[in-house]
């Protein structure tokens, strides 16, 4: 049976994908990974870990033996052009943590773009 680890769980996609996966691979078998807004309701297995700690991500790996990461953790825009370089730390830095994992774990992972990564027509001067 697939274990799923869900980063950004409580976000605007995870919100939605989580009960999904729950639904269909048993609560027992998806950890919600959260940072900050984790809702006291939530019914599943919970991690809260910052996605730049590489060894509490790496121990939630091992502790429930992951071998499926849905990565959904990201700042947008509109907080990102606040402080860039924690935007990149946490975009990219996290997406290359989960990658070396990925590796070193054997998981599959997916990873949507987001709609930050939008290409727009450069403006005239």
């Amino acid at each position: 049976m697939k274990t799923i680890l869900v980063t950004g769980a409580f976000g605007q996609i995870g919100s939605e994908l989580v009960p999904v996966l729950q639904k269909k691979y048993g609560v027992d078998h998806v950890i919600a990974m959260g940072h900050h807004t984790i809702p006291a309701d939530f019914n599943g297995i919970v991690e809260k870990a910052d996605m730049n700690d590489a060894s509490v991500i790496e121990t939630i790996i091992k502790k429930y033996k992951v071998d499926t990461v849905y990565h959904l953790v990201s700042l947008l825009s509109a907080k990102g052009e606040v402080d860039p370089t924690v935007t990149w730390n946490v975009n990219m830095g996290g997406l290359k943590l989960i990658l070396d994992l990925a590796v070193s774990y054997n998981m599959k992972v997916f990873w949507p773009s987001s709609i930050a990564a939008l290409v727009r027509q450069p403006r005239e001067l």
